[in-house]
C-alpha cells in the first residue's frame, strides 16, 4: 500500500514538473521580458497640456531592434494626469516619446530612460 502511494506521488510530481516546464517555455512576451531586462511603458502627461491628444513611442524592443509604435490616443481630461499603457510591447534602454495635436501635428518629443529590471511597468511622466 505504501509503495503504491509513493509511486503515485512520484507520478504526480513528474507531471507537475512537465506542466510547469511547458508553461515556462510558452507563456509568451511577459516571460521573455522577465529574462532579458525589458519593461512595458506607461506614458503619462501632466495637467495643463490641453494640446496633446496623441503620442507614439520609439525605441529598442526586447530583440534589440529599433521600433516605432503607432500613434496612440491620450484620453482623459487635460486638467488632470492622463496615462496610457502600451501593453505587450517590451522596451529597454532609452525611448523617445513623440507628442501630437488632435489633428496629428507634431508638437515635440521627450526622452524616457528605462531602468534595467526584470519585467514590469515603468511610468514615463511628463509635466
Amino acid at each position: 500500500m505504501l509503495r503504491h502511494l509513493r509511486n503515485r506521488a512520484q507520478a504526480i510530481l513528474v507531471m507537475a514538473i512537465a506542466v510547469a516546464t511547458t508553461i515556462g517555455f510558452t507563456a509568451g512576451p511577459a516571460s521573455a521580458a522577465m529574462l532579458a531586462n525589458e519593461v512595458q511603458v506607461r506614458v503619462c502627461v501632466g495637467p495643463g497640456h490641453n494640446d496633446i491628444f496623441w503620442y507614439a513611442v520609439h525605441g529598442y524592443n526586447q530583440d534589440g531592434n529599433w521600433v516605432n509604435h503607432e500613434k496612440m490616443p491620450l484620453n482623459g481630461s487635460s486638467d488632470q494626469l492622463r496615462c496610457n499603457m502600451l501593453r505587450n510591447w517590451w522596451w529597454k534602454g532609452k525611448v523617445q516619446v513623440y507628442f501630437y495635436t488632435v489633428d496629428l501635428k507634431f508638437l515635440g518629443s521627450r526622452e524616457c530612460d528605462l531602468p534595467a529590471q526584470n519585467g514590469g511597468e515603468v511610468p514615463c511622466v511628463f509635466y
